[in-house]
C-alpha cells in the first residue's frame, strides 16, 4: 500500500509539472506612433517569459499582422538564465495600420541552436512555440 501511495504522489508531482504551462507577455514599449501604413524601423519590445523552455538557447522572434499580409520580421536572441528579454536585441518593422486598430501577434520559436529559416517563416529543429497578441495601437 506504502508503495501505490508513493506512486500516485509521484505521478502526481511529474503532472502539476508538466501542466504549468510556460507564458510569453510583451509591451510596445517607446515606439513612434504610427498610422500611416508606412512601418518604422524600431527595437524589439520588452519580451517576458515566465519559464525558459528545456533545451531552448535560442529563440526566434515573429510579428505577424492578423489583418494584414505585410511582413513586419523579427530575430534571434540568445536565452540566458533570465526571464527577461529587453528591448534592443533585433530590429524589425513596428506595427502601423493605416486608418486604424489592428491585431498583431508576437511568435517565439524556441531552439537548441541558431538554426536556419524554412520555406514558411519558421526556424528548423523548433522545440516549443509561444505567441502573444495585442491589438495597436492599445
Amino acid at each position: 500500500m506504502k508503495y501505490v501511495a508513493l506512486i500516485i504522489i509521484c505521478l502526481y508531482s511529474i503532472t502539476t509539472a508538466n501542466a504549468e504551462e510556460i507564458k510569453l507577455n510583451f509591451e510596445w514599449g517607446d515606439i513612434p506612433n504610427c498610422s500611416s501604413g508606412t512601418p518604422n524601423v524600431v527595437s524589439n519590445p520588452v519580451f517576458k517569459l515566465s519559464a525558459i523552455p528545456d533545451g531552448a538557447s535560442w529563440v526566434y522572434f515573429n510579428l505577424v499582422d492578423f489583418q494584414s499580409p505585410y511582413k513586419h520580421g523579427g530575430g534571434w536572441v540568445e536565452l540566458d538564465e533570465d526571464l527577461l528579454i529587453e528591448s534592443g536585441k533585433f530590429k524589425y518593422d513596428s506595427p502601423c495600420p493605416p486608418g486604424g486598430f489592428h491585431t498583431y501577434q508576437w511568435t517565439a520559436f524556441f531552439t537548441d541552436k541558431k538554426t536556419t529559416i524554412g520555406w514558411n517563416g519558421k526556424p528548423t529543429g523548433v522545440i516549443k512555440v509561444l505567441k502573444a497578441q495585442k491589438r495597436y495601437p492599445e
